[in-house]
């Protein structure tokens, strides 16, 4: 645990709390109401800080359960019960008591296996890792490589070529390249069978030596609540454990267990199932393979060895140098992430959470050299929004000078007239100061290419700086400076916050860390002493950033576009592609988000993509990335786990304020997949963000585990989208600010999308049907409409902990018929209204507010807050409210509008007709009222 002298650069909200987090013997049960909650909340992260006092505690079980079970008509057509399980530890039911019968996920389970049989009507060629190039690509005599396959159905002509995968590991080392001539081209997995597309290159025949025996001592930790042998046993339904597991024994406590891990050969790694667990009680199980890469899982204990005898290995890697370009960013060991070297140390880089692994220490930052202004502004003065908005009116566009960082060197950030809510031209520091007590493990010999990983203040975006000039002085502080990061978000800062270092080799000093050395082409890698020997475990290092590139030719002068038709990808993993945060970035628009356009799989200029059944899995960079001009875009039925930036991504062009090429992606449909578990590197990370593109759908997708906003729309292009049928819960894991969706509309585009013909007004973007949660830092309600965002119809929403945000300096978004639990919108509250929209004669871009159910959890508490100048009057009061049902004990709210009044008083000024207000109702028929409302 680190020990703050002074701490800083924190949310003003958390700073008492991360406060009491590093002092030695805090209580942090203060943030929790009286009476005990069932759900397990995570002590180390500030960020766990739901229910709302005054919430009674069985309701934090009760929508658990109710989440759960939406979960399961989700996933009634989709046929995946193993993600129930996965859905199950997320909400942490097992806390509240649930009778839920277990179905553990297998190591090596197909269920997302294609079924489809190949259309045999055209050429259809097999591939499989044990095949040849030489074959004739029938099922009896596969081809070995994808590339092959798809150059052999080129010069056999015709259309809807298939070219089928039997099961194994493909492992690309050049792009695979789709062009216009591959038209209808589907590549599926064989059926019954999972083929994988990895990145990562095998580091087969290097020998390991012994270099280095570290003399620290051994300590044994325990970490409750944590499963390291997850998915272990050998089939369902059994208690048999299968390599790389081994039942110890059944002790009744943990600390036996871990006795019993002490006296057996080999024991660093162990799991103690409680007395709960069914079949599995009390089992102690260790991990042969010493790997601690735990699921989060009420009921379990799990321990691990650190220090003590545990040597640093190295390995000649030149025979790999040239494939690897002499870059190992990523290392994966037994297919699980490795760490790279860094202080502070994580029990593991994909499950660690704010605030583990971050320093907090008092840090000087170096002011930034960028210029501080653009060399060229740009200002449309017309068209404009003057006719709907009082801010956000004109396109802003900076030019070079502080916009350098970014390629192209433009951006609405880098203009010297921003907007909105702490808005400021884009700047970056340079580099940091630090002690001796911040580093224990400087002066280093020569950090050049380490990363400082930072957060920006208020923890909106993440950034990353390389290293290249460094300094130790004689006062015992460490100075790094930097010339390349900080664009991996738009908005920059004077100075970052909580921050780490890594990829320095004096920080290796942590099982399953690792450093690879660019100058002695060597790996160096830290196993503990008792583990197996080193060359019976399987080393990967990432080494390919784009795995498939599905690329149609632009239309130019004279010639007509050549998209890509109906390419398919059907049955088939997609993991370990390599880190791309270092790659060049751009400001997509008017959000927030800095963002490469690349992706494991990249889409630009096609028609009718299919992504159907697939997995993603430890890719490092972006999972898909649907660029420019695309039509029908459909990701069906996939999953997206451990990925280290956004999931899936679409990202249009534009001529500065002029969308009417169409040169973005429009009807898209994600639709029945699985994202959990993403931003392990950057953490403004998002399942499904999207900028410049309009007319998406997203219904009946699963989100959960990320460390910011679930969706995020970073401008209001086109709108048209549509979000219906999804279960969204534990957004912002790691930030505040935001809700499980988060959208911005700070800059104008003319579109065609409204009524075919050009127009700033986009269609009107429908949030319905949809279960969402608020929980962790989603402190800006469910739907967090900020700055300028407009033309929102939000309907029929069952909205845990999340109020009605309304205006910040948008308009036009009605929320009518959804069920507010317990709601917040900064601070509890049913409707916030940032500022009353501008008045217009006809009241045509009113806020909108009835027909909704919200429950207020304590007495006395606001129904609506308006901040600035607010009058009961209908001439100003542009908000339309009524026939609303307000619930709260005793019947008592308040309202403030320019000042605070019950309840009462405002529903006697007629400004919100038929709205009612009736005492606190039952855990159970706020149930009751969210199944009736979405139908489950």
């Amino acid at each position: 645990a680190l020990t703050a002298q002074v701490i800083m650069n924190v949310p003003a909200v958390f700073l008492a709390r991360i406060a009491a987090l590093l002092a030695v013997g805090a209580k942090v049960e203060a943030r929790q109401p009286t009476t005990t909650i069932p759900h397990t909340y995570d002590s180390r992260n500030p960020y766990d800080v739901m229910p709302p006092v005054g919430v009674d505690p069985a309701f934090d079980c009760a929508w658990r359960k109710a989440a759960y079970s939406y979960a399961q008509k989700l996933l009634e057509s989709s046929g995946w019960p193993t993600e129930l399980e996965q859905i199950h530890d997320a909400l942490q039911i097992d806390a509240c008591g649930s009778l839920h019968k277990k179905v553990q996920r297998q190591e090596h389970e197909c269920e997302r296996c294609a079924t489809r049989v190949p259309n045999m009507g055209a050429n259809v060629v097999y591939v499989a890792p044990s095949g040849s190039d030489g074959n004739s690509g029938t099922e009896t005599s596969p081809m070995a490589t994808i590339h092959a396959a798809v150059e052999k159905v080129r010069q056999s002509g015709g259309v809807g070529n298939t070219i089928v995968l039997r099961s194994g590991t493909y492992r690309f080392t050049s792009t695979l390249e789709i062009g216009p001539m591959d038209v209808n081209l589907t590549i599926q997995a064989y059926p019954g069978e999972q083929p994988w597309i990895s990145g990562a290159v095998e580091l087969k025949g290097i020998s390991w030596s012994k270099v280095s025996q570290p003399s620290k001592p051994i300590v044994w930790t325990q970490f409750p609540n944590e499963n390291a042998v997850y998915g272990t046993q050998c089939s369902q339904n059994t208690s048999e454990f299968c390599p790389p597991a081994k039942l110890l024994g059944r002790p009744s406590t943990a600390d036996d267990c871990e006795t019993l891990c002490k006296g057996t050969d080999g024991c660093t790694v162990w799991t103690w199932h409680d007395a709960t667990q069914g079949i599995y009680a009390n089992a102690c199980v260790m991990r042969t393979d010493g790997m601690y890469s735990p699921t989060a899982q009420p009921g379990h204990t799990s321990g691990r060895r650190t220090g003590g005898s545990s040597p640093i290995y190295a390995a000649d890697l030149s025979a790999y140098a040239a494939q690897l370009k002499n870059k190992v960013t990523g290392l994966r060991v037994n297919q699980v992430r490795a760490t790279r070297a860094r202080y502070p140390n994580v029990q593991s880089v994909e499950t660690a959470l704010f605030p583990e692994g971050w320093i907090n220490e008092k840090t000087t930052w170096a002011p930034p050299v960028l210029a501080p202004a653009p060399e060229v502004n740009i200002e449309v003065a017309n068209p404009n929004r003057g006719f709907m908005m009082n801010e956000f009116q004109n396109y802003e566009l900076g030019v070079r000078g502080c916009c350098n960082n970014f390629d192209p060197p433009e951006g609405y950030w880098c203009s010297d007239k921003t907007s909105g809510g702490g808005a400021f031209t884009y700047r970056i520091p340079s580099g940091l100061q630090a002690s001796n007590s911040s580093l224990p493990n400087s002066p280093y010999k020569n950090p050049t290419g380490g990363v400082v990983q930072a957060f920006r203040p208020g923890h909106w975006a993440s950034w990353m700086f390389e290293v290249d000039d460094f300094a130790s002085d004689v006062t015992g502080f460490q100075n790094l400076s930097w010339t390349k990061g900080g664009f991996q978000g738009a908005r920059g800062d004077d100075a970052g916050a909580e921050w780490f270092i890594e990829n320095v080799q004096e920080e290796l000093d942590y099982p399953f860390e690792f450093f690879y050395d660019e100058s002695e082409k060597k790996l160096y890698f830290i196993a503990n002493e008792s583990s197996p020997s080193l060359d019976d475990v399987d080393f990967e290092a990432t080494g390919l950033q784009d795995l498939i590139n599905v690329a149609g030719l632009p239309p130019t002068r004279g010639t007509h576009r050549q998209p890509v038709i109906g390419f398919q990808l059907i049955g088939v993993g997609v993991r370990d592609a390599a880190l791309t945060y270092f790659e060049p970035h751009s400001m997509p628009s008017g959000g927030d988000w800095g963002l490469q356009r690349m992706g494991a799989l990249f889409f630009e200029n096609t028609v009718g993509t299919v992504i159907e059944n697939c997995t993603f899995s430890r890719n490092d960079g972006i999972a898909v990335m649907i660029s420019g001009y695309n039509r029908n875009t459909v990701i069906r039925g996939s999953e997206f786990v451990w990925n280290g930036e956004t999931a899936m991504a679409g990202w249009g062009y534009t001529d500065n304020i002029d969308g009417m090429s169409g040169e973005q992606p429009r009807f898209t449909t994600i639709e029945n997949n699985f994202c959990h578990e993403i931003g392990h590197f950057e953490k403004q990370s998002s399942c499904w963000f999207q900028a410049k593109s309009a007319l998406t759908t997203l219904r009946h997708n699963i989100m959960m585990n990320g460390p910011r906003a679930l969706i995020n729309f970073n401008d209001g292009f086109g709108g048209g989208n549509v979000i219906q049928e999804n279960l969204m819960f534990n957004a912002n894991r790691e930030t505040s600010d935001h809700g499980p969706f988060n959208s911005w509309d700070r800059q104008p585009y003319l579109t065609d999308v409204l009524n075919g013909t050009a127009s700033l007004v986009p269609k009107d973007n429908i949030i319905t049907k949809n279960f969402m949660v608020a929980n962790y830092g989603s402190n800006g309600g469910c739907v967090d409409n900020d700055d300028g965002s407009s033309f929102y119809k939000i309907t029929d929403n069952f909205f845990v902990y999340g109020g009605h945000k309304s205006d910040f300096n948008g308009h036009s978004k009605i929320s009518t018929g959804n069920i507010n639990v317990y709601p917040s919108v900064y601070g509890t509250k049913c409707v916030g209204i940032f500022g009353l929209p501008n008045a217009d004669p006809q009241n045509k871009w009113n806020e909108g507010y009835w027909n909704n159910t919200c429950i207020l959890p304590s007495a006395n508490q606001s129904y609506l807050d308006v901040s600035g100048a607010c009058t009961l009057n209908k001439s100003t009061f542009t908000v339309t409210m009524g026939n609303n049902k307000l619930f709260a004990p005793n019947k008592q709210a308040t309202v403030t509008c320019g000042k605070t009044m019950d309840v009462q008083t405002f529903l006697a000024s007629g400004l919100d007709k038929g709205t009612t207000i009736e005492d606190a109702p039952t855990v159970e028929q706020i149930i009751a009222m969210g199944k009736a409302l979405l139908q489950w």
